[in-house]
């Protein structure tokens, strides 16, 4: 008797066991997660070197080297033809403003050969940003339903 008590409790130890986990595994399969809106980008940017200044060479190849990773972002968002139709307008708004868009930046390697300071970066982007201000002057914008109503 005591041994069909003890396997009555472990049947019963194991049911709750399986109902717990399928209950777990069903709440967790409706679960949506929010995908990551930030891009990674790898560029080199280079500044030559005016008078053994390496300070001053240093910080102009990092600034070049965010700029061209904005520019492989914005290019990673529309068309080469309408980048190129634009350039003008997304370099003043955007190519030239890097730090409202890179998140942040890693520095990979940084070297100086014959007076020119070379560095490279991983940097991480905004996409989401990058998207809403393109679409806010019209540029990238989202296409839209347009809705016909017929009166008779």
């Amino acid at each position: 008797m005591l041994n069909m008590t003890r396997n009555i409790k472990r049947l019963n130890l194991f049911t709750a066991a399986a109902a717990c986990v399928a209950c777990v595994l069903f709440f967790a399969s409706g679960t949506t997660y929010a995908q990551n809106s930030v891009s990674n980008y790898t560029a080199r940017g280079i500044a030559p070197v005016p008078d053994g200044n390496i300070s001053s060479a240093r910080s102009i190849a990092l600034n070049d080297a965010q700029q061209k990773i904005v520019l492989a972002a914005l290019a990673d968002q529309m068309s080469l033809e309408k980048l190129s139709d634009y350039f003008t307008t997304l370099q003043e708004l955007f190519v030239n403003r890097p730090d409202v868009y890179v998140q942040r930046f890693k520095i990979i390697s940084e070297t100086t050969l014959q007076d020119t300071h070379h560095i490279v970066i991983e940097a991480f982007v905004e996409n989401d940003l990058l998207q809403r201000d393109l679409e806010s002057i019209g540029v990238n914008s989202r296409t839209q339903q347009t809705t016909t109503i017929l009166l008779m």
